[in-house]
């Protein structure tokens, strides 16, 4: 059988781990006990190149159920917390995180909490306490060279188009 890029619905991955070659955006764990290495689509989901009869039938037997990212710049956005992540969620109170508040705008339009997504995969949760933003990024191993001020900005962009 000739490689394809096989699309990879997120609702099938149970978890994201760091790819081990340069080149690659991730492994995961599918939620059948497979496993693949995927990478990063800009339309909001996955793709694997793959030759693997039984994980093309079983990715292609499965529905894309797009999840709901409400503010996007690149490689990161942010998308409202889903009972699906309730377990996740959970396992991350593991987990020490690299934390990062700062003071933002006092303004009602933001969401109170929201997940921090990188490549579409969950790292991190956002919280807004009166007017302080508090990211914590939990999976750490995966976003290992994203500077914080980096994101920070990303952040900052958020605001100022909702505070606009």
């Amino acid at each position: 059988m000739r490689v394809i890029n096989a699309k990879v619905p997120r609702n099938l991955i149970s978890k994201f781990y760091p790819h081990p070659e340069v080149y690659g955006d991730f492994v995961v764990d599918l939620v059948n006990g497979m496993y693949t290495d995927v990478y990063y689509h800009k339309k909001g989901d996955f793709y694997t190149p793959t030759n693997d009869k039984k994980l093309v039938k079983y990715l292609r037997k499965h529905k894309m159920k797009p999840r709901d990212y409400f503010y996007r710049n690149g490689i990161f956005a942010f998308r409202t917390v889903l009972d699906c992540d309730l377990e996740l969620l959970e396992s991350w109170k593991d987990f020490t995180p690299i934390t990062s508040a700062f003071d933002i705008p006092i303004t009602n339009n933001l969401r109170t909490e929201f997940m921090f997504c990188y490549k579409w995969a969950e790292v991190g949760k956002v919280s807004i306490l009166t007017n302080t933003f508090y990211l914590s990024i939990f999976e750490k191993d995966l976003i290992e060279n994203i500077n914080v001020e980096m994101i920070k900005d990303f952040i900052l962009d958020y605001i100022n188009q909702e505070v606009r």
